[in-house]
C-alpha cells in the first residue's frame, strides 16, 4: 500500500523548495533590474556630460584657453624685439583704437629671435573676438607701421585698429585679442607671432 503521508510529505518538500528557488529567482531578477537601471542612469549621466563638454579640436582649444588670458601673462620684455607700449595688456579698450609699441632687436642673440621689419613694415596685426565660444575675426590684417625702416637698431611703431560692435553686439568685458605677425622676408624659418590680449570696454 502506497505511503500517502510520505507522497504528501515529498510533495510539501518539493512546493517548499520551488517558493525558495521562486523567491530566488525574484531576488536576481530585481538585483538584475537595479543594476541595469543604475548603469542605464550612469550611461545617461555620460552621455549628457559629453554632450555638455565642447568639442576639442586644436582651434577650439586653443580659442578656449585663450578665452581666459593669465593676469600674469603680460609681455613686459615684449615677443622677440616687439614689445607693445599702448594699450597694456588685459585692459579694457575702446575703438577705434591706435596701437603703438616698439621693435628692439638689440637683444636678439639673448632671446634667440629677432622681429623682422622690411621698407618700414614690420608685419600684420588683426583683431578677434571671442564670441559663441570661438575667436572670429575681424575684418583683415593691418599692416604694422614703423618709423626706422629697418636701418636702426630701434624703431617705434603704431597700428590702426577699428570695431564696429553695432554689427557684433560684444558685451563689456569681452575677451579680444590683437595677433601680430612678423613682415616675411626670404629667411628661410617660421614668422614669429603672438597675441595679446585686451577686453571690450
Amino acid at each position: 500500500m502506497p505511503d500517502f503521508f510520505g507522497i504528501i510529505r515529498h510533495m510539501k518538500n518539493l512546493i517548499y523548495q520551488n517558493k525558495i528557488l521562486s523567491i530566488v529567482v525574484v531576488i536576481l531578477v530585481a538585483v538584475g533590474l537595479y543594476f541595469i537601471a543604475t548603469g542605464q542612469d550612469d550611461v545617461v549621466k555620460v552621455a549628457n556630460k559629453a554632450q555638455n563638454t565642447p568639442t576639442t579640436t586644436s582651434t577650439q582649444t586653443t580659442a578656449n584657453k585663450a578665452a581666459t588670458p593669465s593676469k600674469t601673462a603680460v609681455l613686459n620684455d615684449g615677443r622677440c624685439g616687439l614689445k607693445v607700449t599702448y594699450p597694456v595688456e588685459n585692459s579694457r579698450v575702446n575703438f577705434p583704437l591706435k596701437v603703438t609699441g616698439v621693435i628692439d632687436n638689440r637683444s636678439a642673440s639673448k632671446l634667440g629671435c629677432a622681429w623682422n621689419e622690411i621698407n618700414a613694415r614690420a608685419g600684420t596685426a588683426q583683431l578677434f573676438y571671442f564670441s559663441g565660444g570661438v575667436w572670429q575675426s575681424n575684418g583683415i590684417p593691418v599692416n604694422i607701421l614703423t618709423s626706422a625702416g629697418g636701418t636702426a637698431s630701434t624703431s617705434a611703431f603704431s597700428v590702426n585698429i577699428d570695431f564696429l560692435n553695432a554689427a557684433v553686439g560684444l558685451r563689456s568685458g569681452a575677451p579680444m585679442k590683437i595677433t601680430f605677425i612678423e613682415q616675411n622676408s626670404s629667411v628661410l624659418r617660421s614668422l614669429d607671432m603672438f597675441d595679446y590680449y585686451i577686453y571690450m570696454k
